[in-house]
């Protein structure tokens, strides 16, 4: 009975707290990072310590996606600020 109250305060909190949710995304992305077994990224995520992996591949896709439509306002504003036009698709 503990076990199960101790669980679904833990639930409770980490979908409440941002603070919580940031720990996991940081926890997560190092595991990525690490190249951490698939087990060891799923134990992580079904005790609360972490993101599935599913939700990290999303953020990394993104997070990859923003840099690189911020590099492509940089590279044409640099272009545009030596007076020469240059189009980038």
């Amino acid at each position: 009975m503990a076990q199960k109250a101790c669980q679904i305060l833990s639930i409770i909190t980490h979908d409440n707290n941002m603070r919580c949710n940031l720990l996991q995304t940081v926890v997560g992305f190092f595991l990525q990072a690490k190249n951490v077994l698939a087990v060891v990224c799923q134990v992580a995520t079904h005790s609360g310590w972490s993101l599935s992996e599913a939700s990290i591949a999303t953020m990394i896709k993104s997070v990859r996606n923003d840099h690189k439509k911020n590099l492509k306002l940089l590279y044409l504003a640099a272009n545009n600020a030596e007076g020469r036009a240059s189009f980038v698709s």
